[in-house]
Order: C-alpha cells, then structure tokens, then sequence
C-alpha cells in the first residue's frame, strides 16, 4: 500500500456501526469498508468514481474475488460481524 495519498474521501458510515472510506494514489483507488457491529451487515453504497467497472476485493480472509460495479456506481457487499472488506481497482 502507498504511504502518501493524493485524496481521501469519506463515503459512508455511522459512528460505532461501520465505515467506508476510499483513497486514492496515481491511478489507483483503495476503498476500505469496516463492520463494527456484532452480526453481519449489508452495506450499500456509492462509488461514482469507479462506474462501470471492475476490482479486485476480499473480505477478511477469502481470496481476492472480482466485484462488477454498476454504471451508476453503486456497490452491495455483505461485511461479517466486526469484519471488513478491501476493494483496489
């Protein structure tokens, strides 16, 4: 992972329950979603600078799968109690 960033956003989240965060550096974006609750969560959210396209993901320790984002760039994933996920595209 980079060390220094170009831009960080902040795109959803509610204190104690979850957070999902992006960053960016060169051309590559690095989005991180946290679960902090004790039950599984699904999330949904938006991620317009990624429309219409394709990224690696994992979520806690499974292997690195491939996530479709829509052309309105709206993601769905499904976090484990106190889990998260990593998207790179």
């Amino acid at each position: 992972l980079p060390t220094t960033w170009d831009e960080t956003r902040f795109i959803d989240g509610y204190p104690s329950r979850y957070v999902v965060m992006a960053r960016w550096h060169g051309s590559e974006w690095y989005v991180a979603a946290l679960n902090g609750t004790d039950a599984p969560l699904n999330l949904s959210f938006s991620l317009p600078m990624l429309a219409g396209q394709q990224a690696d993901y994992y979520i806690d320790d499974e292997q690195l799968r491939t996530l479709k984002i829509n052309k309105k760039g709206q993601v769905r994933l499904t976090l484990p109690a106190r889990g998260g996920a990593i998207i790179n595209k």
